[in-house]
């Protein structure tokens, strides 16, 4: 990782230089492979020195985990110089140099640019030559090793093996007869000698949120919810037995969730049931994070995972299905596509105004629109277009089609279909190939007809190296094809209308080169558990390797010698196998090339798991009915049954979790992981380069708003209001059938929608699950369109359709009965007619005038049928996040007037000194989105001056990297820096990074030489205050500046004592404050950063004490929060605190608040409640507070808004 840091940043820093180089390839040599790769620009010649070390690869590891080494006393104590070699590089870009020498070990390779008589070292790598390599198998929990000859493929016997965790040293063994080590303990990196050779590889183990004994199935009633609604969860363990799996015994479990910001808002210990069954609910806060939630399950040592989501969304109302007559077609017919709206209800969705746009795409090209229209839907809710296909097109015709019923809501879908130039299928065995210049590649084609069968005919083969005609003869032909030079080619193969491209891909050298007939042939298609599977691998070129059956773990391995091109392997499936399919995987050598293959083998097995069958008294309900519903299953089972909303799992996308699928998948991979050893060697980070310039490049080595009883009282009257709108009509966590059989009954919700009732059963040795729908519609019915919530002083409109499905028009009165809390503007009733199978929209303008929750808004249609609907619509307060702080350093008493308004935190924290503030600034610092060169600064240099000062930084490394190379990317021409990569540089901003730069070198940060000097050059160039006191830092001699300002005076205290007395000239002194005044100075320039500044000068020069306390208390007091005024002013506050560091007294403090007294000595942290905050006795104190604030009148700050709705 560090290496390609190394080729990015190098690019980004070459306008910088006039030349420069640097290692690309793998630094460990596989024989027979001794090519030396790098990269040369501007460089009139190259040259490449060699030494021969006594080290081993383990002093590379110990080398790469210091900051830097002297290159120096490397190559003087530990190397000889064996040769040296310089090359003509006058074309720039990739260069490879063959070593001229094969004798195993590790070497170093010093890179040399030379331009003129000027020679300058730009990179500088060690190199290990080996003849070693390592094939590995890894799964969860154990991992089979080969050590084998890159030479020949073949294993090495009694190889010593070393075993590594958290760099740390936990065994060493030997390699068995077949040059195999099995390993069962927790590693994460393998290194194997043999003869001088060595060769290691990193261990990942395969990710997995299941054990491979054991699985644990969560699911929640429905996968999204909103704030406040209650969230029902059932999950069930499984243990693996004979390649089934069975329910577990009773056990006691802890189950947690955590919000999207990690934060528990659940926990609790459960028992299970006797076959490993839990549920149980919780209730969302109505202030609950939006984002995805984790459910933690932790059952003995081991820990399960499911998730859910929290949105504040709208229910889509309809959904739109696109079809077409044929999954494809040939070029030159016409295709036929049909749209079809429906309401969740089964209510076709007539007159929606659909959008549609026909897009065609060949190949990986972008797509263009070959038609597009709009039309109404039919009463049958079918929009009907036909296209014209394009003579000879091949690729795909995407129907995308917009859609708006009579509310306006919106909604989007797509389907494509694959277009076949002509009635020709051409197939080529890879999709793309690699191979060297010079090596030929063969391509195995084969020609069928759409239906398979094979063709005859000219076959034309296009290439920049011209075009070649072929006969096809039985459908297939192998292909010939020598690459002449390390490029991409295009290959166009073409039969009759119909033509495939292929790309090839010739490099300088190919690490996993992919021979074109290589093949590893099973005897069958599909298997059973059990059952013999013979393998046939074929090698064009003599070589070994090993062939392994991988799934969920690796079953069987062997190895194969195909020194003679051929070898047949036999493995057995085996009988406790869990998943649908397994695979083929081959690792191994050929002539030092690494070969790969995988493919995927079906399985034919039956599973443990059973449909169920679930039928209802009806097929269609009005709201409010009793349904009867009847669950049939094969035996008898524990139950859990869901019924929600189709509506939500068309918003999400997906439908309810396949238990059959999930406990036994049909995987897309193995969960295997089959890898070779390592091609680079760790990156070493060198001190020193024994020329002025080569510093340069050595740095770039581092790297429903729900109601709130959910049933109301119906309005008193005659008409049956419809209210109840659940999401969730029914959860049933734990019903046990009898005789195989059980019969629920519910009433449905007042929604009109089609319900989707989803069951899962659960006995010892088997389980089922099974789904059906529920429809629930009225003849004659309205559906409101209302906004979830509302903002006091909110105008908009509201509106709702009413449908007639009778076969007779109606003349319907239509009103609506709004809360106390909105006005309604226009007329509350109208009267119009409905026709027979169609609906009328009605709409009415209202303002928002009463904060209110509930505020219930009813809407009544009256004719010869009737109906209502109730929806709460809350009014809720328009206000804004603040923050409330005080940090006061006690002694005495002090009231606090704590804020009004909803608190979303509250709390009080006592601390003996400034570390766990200065702590908390910069974790938000270090965290902020920062894009500019000033908040990059602002996170980077505190946390260096913090790190020097013995305040842990957590990922101190990883900040430094981020913030070096993004100062990097944004030093100007003039080597100065500005607010941005491509403004003009500002000798501040320039000023303010290179005093960052200074402190992170004294931190033992290595910072490039050339950027260094580029700073200072600007800074010479451009005389100011604060850069005088930087180039001072550096030991660089420059002009005295004369302080034209306060601001200056305060630069120049820091680097002289006269200047500090002039400066404390313009401190405002008050009881408990001192401060710097230069707020006249412009928005830019503050108090805070010249007080910090000062502070700092205060400090360094041990005077005036009582001020600097005074000083530290005004910081104190302009703290709000976890910042100051902006990301700047937080830097420099930070900064002054950590100079000046200090401590108080032991924390003993009486705090009453809210009718309570608390006492509270020593370090500690309380929660606030509203209402009076007295505080008495000595310690640093913090107070914090997060709440709504309402505004009393407009608010105006000179942000102007513009909201333009733009529709497709």
């Amino acid at each position: 990782m560090k290496k390609v840091l190394l080729v990015g940043l190098l690019f980004l820093v070459s306008i910088c230089f006039a030349g420069y180089a640097y290692f690309t390839g793998p630094s460990i040599l596989e024989l027979p492979r001794k090519e030396i790769e790098f990269y040369s620009r501007g460089y009139e010649t190259i040259t490449l020195k060699f030494y021969k070390t006594n080290l081993s690869i383990f002093d590379i590891f110990s080398y790469s985990e210091k900051e830097k080494i002297s290159l120096f006393n490397l190559l003087f104590g530990k190397a000889e110089h064996i040769r040296s070699v310089t090359l003509s590089v006058s074309d720039k870009g990739p260069q490879t140099y063959l070593v001229p020498f094969d004798q195993p070990g590790v070497y170093i390779a010093v890179l040399s640019g030379n331009q003129g008589s000027k020679t300058v070292i730009n990179d500088v790598q060690f190199f290990v030559i080996t003849q070693l390599g390592l094939i590995s198998f890894v799964e969860k929990g154990s991992a089979t090793v080969a050590v084998v000859n890159t030479l020949t493929g073949k294993p090495v016997a009694d190889a010593t093996v070393y075993l590594f965790n958290d760099e740390n040293l936990i065994d060493t063994v030997k390699t068995d007869e077949k040059g195999m080590v099995q390993i069962s303990s927790v590693v994460d990196k393998i290194v194997a000698e043999f003869s001088g050779s060595y060769s290691y590889t990193y261990v990942y183990a395969p990710y997995s949120w299941q054990y491979p004994d054991e699985k644990m199935f969560v699911f929640t009633d429905r996968p999204i919810y909103r704030p406040g609604d209650t969230v029902h969860f059932r999950g069930q363990f499984f243990k693996c037995s004979n390649g089934n799996y069975t329910a577990v015994d009773s056990s006691q479990i802890s189950v947690s969730i955590q919000d999207p910001r990690s934060n528990e808002v659940y926990k609790r210990i459960l028992t299970t049931n006797s076959m490993g069954g839990f549920w149980d609910e919780f209730r969302l806060a109505e202030t609950a994070e939006l984002g995805y939630y984790e459910i933690i399950v932790q059952q003995n040592e081991r820990e399960f995972q499911s998730y859910f989501m929290v949105e504040e969304y709208q229910k889509p109302e309809y959904k739109m299905t696109l079809s077409s007559d044929k999954e494809w077609y040939i070029s030159g017919t016409t295709a036929h596509f049909n749209i079809k709206l429906e309401y969740f209800n089964g209510q076709p969705v007539v007159g929606a105004d659909v959008a549609y746009y026909v897009k065609a795409r060949e190949g990986w090209s972008e797509s263009s629109t070959v038609y597009y229209g709009r039309g109404l839907t039919d009463e049958h809710g079918n929009l009907a277009v036909s296209v014209q296909i394009e003579e000879g097109f091949d690729g795909y015709y995407v129907l995308e089609a917009i859609a708006a019923d009579q509310s306006q809501r919106q909604i989007e879908e797509s389907h494509s279909v694959r277009v076949h130039a002509d009635n020709v299928l051409i197939k080529t065995d890879l999709y793309s190939y690699r191979t060297s210049p010079g090596e030929t590649v063969k391509i195995l084609i084969e020609i069928t007809d759409l239906k398979g069968n094979p063709l005859d005919g000219t076959l034309t083969v296009e290439t920049d190296k011209g075009v070649q005609k072929v006969e096809i003869h039985n459908g297939k032909y192998l292909l010939n094809f020598t690459p002449t030079q390390a490029k991409s080619y295009r290959m166009k193969l073409s039969f009759g209308k119909s033509s495939k491209t292929i790309n090839i891909y010739s490099y300088g050298r190919v690490p996993l080169y992919l021979i074109g007939d290589f093949a590893v042939v099973p005897d069958k298609e599909s298997y059973k558990p059990g059952e013999k599977m013979i393998v046939d691998i074929y090698s064009p070129d003599p070589e070994a390797g090993f062939l392994a059956l991988v799934g969920e773990k690796l079953y069987s391995l062997s190895f194969c010698d195909l020194s003679e091109g051929y070898k047949r392997v036999t493995f057995e499936i085996p009988q406790n196998v869990v998943e649908k399919n397994l695979f083929l995987t081959y690792r191994g050598y050929s002539d030092g090339q690494r070969m790969t293959k995988t493919i995927k083998i079906s399985l034919e097995r039956k599973t443990n798991v059973f449909d169920m069958k679930i039928s209802s008294d009806k097929d269609r309900y009005r709201p409010g009915e009793t349904v009867k519903m009847r669950i049939e299953a094969s035996d008898d089972y524990n139950i859990c049954v869901s019924v929600v909303d189709e509506a939500i799992y068309a918003m999400v996308g997906y439908d309810p979790l396949n238990i059959e699928q999930w406990l036994y998948p049909e995987n897309n991979y193995p969960n295997v992981i089959a890898d070779f050893s390592e091609s680079y060697t760790p990156y070493v980070w060198f001190s020193e380069l024994p020329d002025e310039s080569s510093n340069k490049l050595a740095f770039f080595a581092k790297e429903d708003h729900s109601f709130e009883d959910m049933k109301r009282s119906a309005v008193e009257t005659k008409i049956n209001v419809r209210e109840y709108f659940p999401d969730t009509a029914l959860w049933l966590a734990d019903l046990e059938t009898v005789d195989s059989s059980a019969t629920i009954e519910f009433k449905v919700p007042d929604t009109i929608t089609t319900w989707k009732v989803t069951s899962y059963g659960f006995s010892r040795e088997q389980f089922s699950q099974g789904s059906s729908q529920i429809t629930v519609t009225k003849d004659f019915y309205v559906r409101p369109h209302l906004p979830v919530f509302m903002r006091f002083g909110d105008e908009m409109s509201l509106s709702a359709t009413v449908y007639n499905q009778t076969e007779e028009a109606t003349v319907s009165r239509i009103w609506i009965e709004p809360p106390s809390s909105l006005d309604i503007l226009t007329e509350l009733s109208t009267t119009t007619t409905i026709p027979a199978q169609g609906s009328v929209t009605v709409t009415w303008k209202c303002v928002a005038q009463k904060i209110s929750d509930p505020s219930t808004i009813t809407i009544y249609a009256v004719a010869g049928l009737n109906d209502a609907v109730a929806m709460n619509v809350p009014v809720k307060p328009f206000s804004f996040e603040r923050e409330y702080y005080v940090l006061e350093a006690l002694d005495g008493e002090m009231n606090v007037d704590l804020p009004e308004g909803d608190y979303i935190s509250a709390s009080l924290r006592v601390m003996s000194n400034i570390v766990p503030v200065i702590e908390d600034s910069l974790k938000k610092l270090i965290s902020y989105p920062y894009g500019c060169t000033e908040q990059t600064m602002s996170s980077f240099f505190p946390a260096v001056v913090a790190s020097k000062a013995g305040i842990e930084i957590d990922n101190l490394q990883d900040v430094v990297m981020k913030g070096l190379y993004r100062l990097y990317k944004y030093q100007h021409y003039d080597g100065g820096w500005g607010w941005w990569r491509t403004d003009k540089s500002i000798p501040f901003m320039t000023a303010y990074v290179m005093e960052g730069l200074f402190h992170a070198i004294e931190s033992g940060i290595f910072v490039a030489d050339s950027v260094v000097k580029s700073g200072l050059d600007y800074l010479l160039s451009n005389p100011t205050a604060y850069g005088s006191y930087v180039l001072s830092l550096y030991g660089v001699e420059h002009e005295p500046f004369e302080p034209e300002s306060v601001l200056d005076l305060v630069y120049l205290s820091l680097e002289s004592k006269q200047m500090l007395k002039k400066a404390m000239e313009h401190v405002v002194e008050k009881s408990r404050i001192a401060y710097v005044d230069v707020s006249s100075k412009g928005y830019f320039i503050t108090n805070v950063q010249a007080t910090s500044i000062l502070l700092r000068s205060l400090v360094k020069w041990n005077a005036y004490p009582e001020i600097q306390k005074k000083m530290i208390n005004y910081l104190f007091s302009m703290k709000d929060g976890f910042f100051w005024y902006s990301t700047k002013d937080t830097s420099y506050a930070v900064l002054g605190l950590i100079n000046s560091m200090r401590t108080f007294e032991e924390p003993d403090i009486l705090v009453e608040n809210d009718q309570r007294a608390i006492k509270m000595t020593g370090e500690g942290a309380i929660s606030l409640m509203k209402g009076k905050l007295h505080l008495q006795g000595k310690g640093l104190v913090e107070v914090h507070v997060r709440y709504l604030e309402e505004p009393k009148e407009a608010v105006d700050e000179g942000l102007v808004v513009e909201r333009i709705f733009y529709k497709k």
